[in-house]
């Protein structure tokens, strides 16, 4: 390998390489966190509105409880087993909430951790044009190997999102889960009650 300098077209090609290559990334990237963005914010709007729900059923199910103890029938039978299944619907709404909750909590973790993989990204990108900018092919492989030590350093973090995207998508999944077993629990007793009158 010499280390004679390039023609003043051989420059210019590379050069014109250079810039198609990161024009490219530079769109590339921009499109991958307008996606991450997007999806992050419908995600997170699905689990706050089911906190809301979540919230306004736990106020229903309090005051009707507070009905059912005031009412001198529930202590005759009919209605006695009334009370545990509210306390049922009760525990399962609280826990889709608190869960609800945490996916949210998590949906943020993630956000900051896409945060940081976009700025190791354009590091990288700064690393591949100062590579391809090298006319002595010494500096061109040194720089080449600086910019397998950053990808190497950015993998534990995207392994990091990626566990804190599973951990996101169960505990969403399970809020959703106790959500409509709260729900169930609700249509169950209301028949019941139907079906006693």
């Amino acid at each position: 390998m010499s280390d004679r300098l390039p023609t003043p077209d051989q420059q210019a090609f590379f050069k014109e390489r250079q810039q198609e290559a990161a024009a490219a990334l530079a769109a590339s990237v921009e499109a991958r966190k307008n996606e991450e963005r997007r999806h992050v914010e419908l995600r997170t709007s699905f689990y706050e509105k089911l906190a809301a729900l979540n919230a306004g059923s736990l106020a229903i199910v309090a005051s009707f409880a507070a009905t059912l103890i005031g009412k001198s029938g529930l202590r005759s039978g009919a209605l006695k087993s009334n009370p545990t299944w509210l306390v049922w619907i009760g525990v399962l709404l609280w826990l889709s909430l608190i869960l609800a909750v945490a996916h949210n909590y998590l949906a943020v973790r993630i956000a900051k951790i896409e945060f940081r993989i976009a700025a190791e990204d354009a590091v990288h990108a700064a690393l591949l044009n100062a590579m391809w900018a090298c006319s002595n092919e010494s500096d061109r492989w040194t720089r080449y190997e600086w910019f397998k030590d950053a990808v190497k350093a950015q993998a534990w973090t995207k392994t990091r999102r990626d566990v804190l995207e599973a951990r996101a998508a169960l505990t969403g999944g399970v809020a959703i889960l106790m959500f409509l077993a709260a729900y169930t629990l609700v249509l169950i007793s209301i028949l019941r009650l139907w079906h006693l009158s």
